[in-house]
This record gives structure tokens, C-alpha cells and sequence, in this order.
């Protein structure tokens, strides 16, 4: 997944230790109850939750709702991994600048 530009430049900054922007031990991405576990020590959250959250804005900044699953990995509607052939790489990279926009904004 490509990440935002105003993110990738932040991250550019910390020393490379790994291909993961996201690891605990720099050789493998962090799994779903690690990252569970670090969003429980800033509030009552869920990975589950996080997603959500992401969904809810998606639906209120007129985001296709395939997409929005694609870009979390996570349908409801029962889409099957093995039947995803599309490339929404381009897509879901502009869904993450427009997301990030909307970050800078609200603060």
C-alpha cells in the first residue's frame, strides 16, 4: 500500500531499520492484537473500531463503498479474498492523500 505523501516524508525522517512501517521487531508487519493492544493504551478502541472509523468517513465523503472495503481489506458484504482480481492500488493511494487531507484539516 502507498502511503500519503505528507506521511511518507514525516516517516523519511527515523532511520530505516526495516521495510515495515509498521513492525515490532523489524523483521515482520505488526499483527492485528499487537496493534489492538497499543490503540487500548490511548482509548477504548478495536482494530475493528479503527476500520470503522475510517468506513463512517469514506460513506459521509462520497467514497465508493467496494473501495472502502478494499482499502481497510474488510467487507461485510461478503467479498471473498480469492475473488479480489482488480488492482486498486492507484485508487486506494488517492482514497489515503484524500484521507490524509482531511487529517491535516481537522486539526
Amino acid at each position: 500500500m502507498q502511503l500519503p505523501h505528507a506521511l511518507s516524508e514525516a516517516l523519511c525522517l527515523f532511520p530505516e531499520t526495516c521495510p515495515y512501517v509498521f513492525s515490532v521487531n523489524g523483521q515482520r508487519p505488526i499483527n492485528a492484537e499487537t496493534l489492538r493492544r497499543n490503540f487500548q493504551k490511548f482509548d477504548d478502541i478495536t482494530t475493528h473500531g479503527f476500520r470503522n472509523t475510517f468506513k463512517t468517513w469514506c460513506l459521509n465523503y462520497d467514497v465508493e463503498e467496494f473501495l472502502a472495503d478494499r482499502y481497510c481489506d474488510h467487507a461485510l458484504k461478503g467479498l471473498d479474498k480469492s475473488y479480489r482480481r482488480d488492482d486498486l492500488f492507484d485508487q486506494r493511494a488517492e482514497l489515503a492523500e484524500r484521507y490524509m487531507s482531511f487529517i491535516r484539516d481537522v486539526r
